[in-house]
């Protein structure tokens, strides 16, 4: 099994081309017939952070997820869209060598003088961790991926169960030191079932469309490893749900996502 800093750091520059990056992710990654998500979005910002020099700490990402990604060798094309003098804005094309299936934009940002604060409110969890449940892999049923964290889900329910709760998270942390950047962040953040699928009595497939995630600062690995994350769905109508979700360590948010997913669970026309 391939961990997350392997991956990280295994990504190589294409011959002759300093804008692109080869990197070869492996099925344990598999998130049904695509990659991973967490993995492939965080792929992307590393390639801009290390074919970029001088970028300011990022502040956010915005990943479209337009086809499946297989797994395989992951061809990642950086390009920078514009430098200012304190902000950069920087994209990642993501696809197998013979189409884009994913795109990367992000914002970079240098700290500026300011005089208005708005203090971040964090979240409270439902359950503490020894009291939550833990997540199981089981063959054929959780995605390959999940292999790579130990999690416990303290908020709504299990998918698929006919929750009242349209929400999801609990705890979690990758079974590897991933460190505490923005990088690692996006492996957490997409890591929970969509908030949308606790609500439904029986399976269906859901995709993440469109996943915009801000970092409000920097953040230490939590004093136990176990990061915090809750996920509500805000709507859902005409096969798409919305939800927000935020990350925390140690009760302090470190970062929120907004996220689009498509829903599949009755015939097309």
């Amino acid at each position: 099994m391939t961990t997350w800093n392997e991956l990280m750091t295994s990504a190589a520059p294409v011959a002759g081309r300093a804008d692109t990056f080869s990197v070869t992710v492996g099925e344990d990654w598999l998130q049904g017939r695509t990659l991973y998500g967490g993995i492939v979005a965080a792929l992307g910002l590393r390639a801009m952070e290390q074919a970029i020099e001088g970028l300011p700490p990022v502040l956010s990402t915005e990943t479209v997820f337009m086809s499946p990604l297989p797994a395989g060798v992951v061809i990642i094309e950086v390009r920078l869209l514009r430098r200012g003098r304190n902000v950069a804005f920087a994209e990642a094309l993501i696809g197998d060598g013979n189409s884009i299936t994913t795109r990367v934009t992000a914002v970079f940002g240098a700290a500026r003088p300011s005089s208005i604060t708005v203090p971040v409110r964090s979240r409270q969890p439902s359950k503490p961790l020894d009291a939550s449940f833990p997540i199981p892999f089981i063959p054929g049923i959780t995605p390959a991926f999940t292999r790579q964290f130990e999690s416990r889900l303290s908020e709504g329910g299990f998918p698929f169960t006919g929750s009242d709760d349209a929400a999801t998270g609990g705890y979690l942390r990758f079974l590897d030191d991933p460190g505490s950047g923005a990088a690692a962040q996006l492996g957490l953040l997409d890591a929970f079932p969509a908030p949308i699928l606790p609500v439904a009595t029986a399976p269906f497939m859901a995709s993440t469309v469109r996943w915009s995630v801000h970092f409000l600062q920097p953040a230490p690995v939590p004093k136990d490893g176990f990061w915090w994350f809750r996920a509500d769905a805000l709507a859902a109508a005409d096969g798409y749900a919305t939800s927000l979700g935020t990350l925390q360590s140690d009760g302090v948010v470190v970062a929120w996502a907004e996220q689009l997913v498509a829903v599949f669970d009755q015939p097309s026309g």
